[in-house]
């Protein structure tokens, strides 16, 4: 969690709800499949339009880096590492300044 917490200065949303969203969720985290980054669009590749949903667009993309490897005693020791490239499913947002709790139940459940 640490190593988390000490990249919170390195990133922004832009909207400081999603950001506080993203933050809770990785202090509140019990598993690696609890947390929610923010990752840059630069990271993801061979993007494509899948459909247009309720709050956006979604996309097929492929992460660059992936989801974070490794067991809760990681999160905490810092000892952790990312799958590499993973396929994935992007939401573009048609507001994101004006973003509703809504949309973060419809993240967090999914």
């Amino acid at each position: 969690m640490l190593r988390l917490q000490d990249d919170f200065h390195n990133w922004t949303s832009d909207n400081s709800d999603i950001d506080e969203f993203i933050k809770q969720t990785q202090l509140n985290a019990k598993t690696f499949k609890d947390i929610i980054e923010w990752i840059p669009f630069n990271k993801f590749t061979n993007i494509k339009y899948l459909a247009k949903g309720g709050f956006g667009t979604v996309f097929k993309a492929a992460w660059t880096d992936g989801f974070i490897n490794g067991n809760i005693l990681g999160l905490w020791s810092n000892k952790w590492s990312r799958n590499g490239k993973t396929d994935i499913c992007l939401k573009g947002l048609d507001s994101s300044k004006d973003i509703k709790q809504g949309f973060l139940n419809e993240v967090y459940i999914i």
